[in-house]
């Protein structure tokens, strides 16, 4: 990598190009002019990927997941009378990959889904990669697990993307009011490996694809566009993708997984090595290290000695094998003749059903082994971020709340005596001076660690909570229907108030009001500069106390300060959002923005958050300001808080506020009390 740009190796120059920008988060969050969808050229042989890398990314940026489908990566390529979708004189490739072809063989434009998401995902820093990953973590589609590298002399490794798709949350229900949080690769997990040994037309992804809700959820040669070669990034890489109702098709759910998650709490994932196995045995070996068992195809032609090697590959491991148009008849051979009609499908479905039974072993990601041709991708995580996080996760976010952010829930006078006699918090404000106080690209990375990870150990402290509030408010909307029992609906509001004050909320701007008027070393009075960094390139900043309904002036000021020194003049507009609680309101702006702004089904936003958005050059020029700060709000009109007087006022206060400092503010009216 040399000045943001990845040098590709000639392996890939043929949809590359030669060189691709490197995007880091300053570059991802910046503001552009909608792009419009680039129509290339069928016989267009040359770098075509990286010609519809920015349109891909700004639509994945809005939540546009549905660009990388299939069918839909086809409409890119505009078509001439000339060529018919039907010809067949290329199909000489296999369903997976044909692993001995190279880009270089190429006859027609091949744009496919997974060289397009493989390569948006190789050409992103690693908090980049994170974003990217959490937006489309919430739709049902294939991810790339295991990828080959770009970089020039790298072709023949691959890159493992475990580490930055470690603990976006994947939810379930279980029965109405029920559902299960499952934090991807932390929580208990079973994993299905899928495996070939041999090559045949179609194969085992498009076997697995006829049990999916999407007949393209994995690369394979019925996909839109196959027949002009395979993708050209797809051997040896891994796809994977997690087995609930939004990905199952209906069949394999209610055969095989409904009845499983309503005995397990732990999630499925069903992982796909695309090439032939006997090809790739550090994947093998990598893939052997989840809580796995194996489904093994054996195409036409295998022989004894290669059914040893993969026995002798993935002993230990629960396998069952499946043998594709085979004379030989078993309990699972699968004639691909007959690959739609549902006997043979429920072939398939009775493996996965027995692949579940295994017991699962722990798993930690700082554990994995990986040999020669893997080695992982850049990681998020730093010593000073672990220390924090193990602090917070040891005492708890609840006891760090009640207990050691006295300052944010006092607000007293004599806040630095209290600072001096609170050696917690004194140790909590070190280990996150530690973090500020790294280089600017270390603490993006570091914050990006601390940020998942402190979401991740609330969640899981209030994941009890989160479901009472569910069952609590249906109670106190039977009360609002039904006789208006006041006393029974002011008890509920109480439980629901008294469980919400466990979720986290920690300031940094009081304790810097306190500590910097009375300490005011050089390192106290820099971490305003540090922070306005990190809001200078995306990361979100707490406007109002939603606890105490305060702005930290001092700290506020001070980073507004320093962002003024590094961009003097800078004309910005501001944008706000107002509306119900639980309306959507920070699902929109993440949508319409790329936010990063925290959405769960459960809790909402409490105060004010803001985000500073810079725009390109040529927006800025058209709308004549260089900045968006876009305030996020919290909801008005909560339930549990209906009729309350301090509450009405407020809300009053809330909204006069946010309308005063925005020179645009929506209103969000649709919401779940509507």
């Amino acid at each position: 990598m040399d000045n943001k740009v990845i040098k590709v190796d000639g392996k890939w120059h043929p949809i590359l190009g030669e060189s691709v920008p490197l995007i880091g988060p300053r570059h991802y969050v910046k503001l552009s002019k909608i792009i419009e969808a680039p129509q290339l050229s069928a016989d267009e042989k040359n770098g075509s990927i990286s010609l519809i890398l920015p349109y891909i990314r700004q639509k994945v940026k809005m939540w546009g997941a549905d660009v990388l489908l299939a069918e839909n990566i086809r409409t890119l390529i505009k078509r001439g009378d000339g060529d018919d979708d039907d010809d067949d004189d290329d199909d000489d490739g296999d369903d997976d990959e044909n692993d001995d072809q190279g880009p270089q063989g190429q006859k027609k434009n091949q744009l496919s889904r997974f060289d397009c998401i493989a390569s948006l995902l190789a050409s992103a820093e690693c908090t980049v990669v994170q974003d990217i990953f959490q937006t489309l973590s919430r739709f049902p589609i294939a991810f790339p697990l295991v990828i080959p590298e770009l970089e020039m002399n790298k072709a023949e490794k691959f890159r493992v993307m475990l580490p930055l798709f470690t603990g976006p949350v994947i939810k379930w229900e279980t029965e109405p009011g029920t559902i299960i949080e499952n934090h991807l690769f932390n929580s208990p997990f079973k994993m299905i490996v899928a495996i070939r040994i041999g090559t045949k037309i179609p194969g085992k992804s498009t076997i697995l694809n006829q049990l999916m809700s999407s007949d393209s959820m994995f690369s394979s040669t019925t996909e839109p566009g196959e027949k002009y070669r395979i993708p050209h990034m797809i051997s040896g890489s891994i796809e994977f993708t997690w087995l609930i109702q939004e990905t199952c098709g209906v069949s394999l759910w209610k055969d095989v997984f409904k009845n499983f998650y309503e005995e397990k709490d732990e999630i499925v994932l069903l992982a796909n090595l695309h090439g032939d196995a006997l090809n790739y045995p550090d994947q093998i070996q990598f893939l052997k290290q989840f809580p796995s068992s194996f489904l093994v195809f054996l195409m036409p032609g295998y022989g004894k000695r290669q059914i040893n090697i993969i026995d002798d590959l993935i002993k230990d491991k629960k396998s069952i094998y499946c043998r594709v148009d085979s004379k030989t008849k078993t309990r699972y051979s699968i004639d691909t003749e007959y690959l739609t009609k549902d006997k043979t499908l429920r072939k398939a479905r009775m493996m996965f059903k027995e692949a579940l039974d295994f017991d699962a072993s722990t798993f930690e990601v700082n554990k994995l082994k990986l040999e020669g041709s893997l080695q992982l991708t850049e990681e998020i995580e730093f010593p000073e971020s672990r220390r924090l996080i193990d602090f917070i996760k040891e005492k708890t976010c609840h006891y760090i709340k009640m207990n050691v952010m006295q300052l944010q829930r006092k607000q007293s006078n004599d806040g630095y005596k209290i600072f001096q006699e609170n050696h917690e918090l004194q140790y909590l404000i070190k280990l996150f001076k530690s973090n500020l106080e790294l280089p600017l690209d270390k603490r993006r990375r570091a914050f990006a660690h601390i940020e998942r990870e402190i979401s991740r150990i609330s969640s899981i402290e209030s994941s009890n909570e989160s479901n009472m509030v569910i069952l609590k408010k249906e109670e106190l909307y039977k009360y609002s229907l039904v006789d208006r029992d006041q006393k029974n609906e002011k008890t509920v509001k109480d439980e629901i108030l008294k469980i919400r004050e466990k979720v986290n909320n920690m300031n940094l701007g009081q304790i810097y009001k306190v500590i910097s008027v009375n300490d005011q070393r050089a390192e106290i009075m820099r971490l305003p500069e540090y922070y306005a960094e990190l809001l200078i390139n995306g990361h979100t900043i707490e406007l109002l106390d939603g606890n105490t309904g305060v702005i930290s002036e001092a700290w506020f000021s001070a980073i507004c300060k320093h962002v003024c020194k590094l961009h003097p003049n800078l004309r910005i507009f501001v944008i706000s959002i107002l509306g119900l609680k639980l309306s959507g309101k920070s699902t929109l702006l993440n949508a319409l923005f790329s936010f990063r702004f925290e959405v769960s089904g459960g809790w909402c936003t409490r105060g004010l958050f803001m985000r500073l958005l810079f725009l390109e050059e040529d927006l800025s020029n058209q709308l004549g300001v260089d900045a968006f700060v876009l305030v996020d709000t919290e909801g008005l009109d909560a339930p549990e808080m209906m009729g309350e007087p301090e509450s009405e006022k407020k809300d009053r206060m809330l909204a006069t506020f946010v309308m005063g400092v925005s020179n645009l503010t929506i209103l969000n009216v649709l919401g779940e009390s509507m």
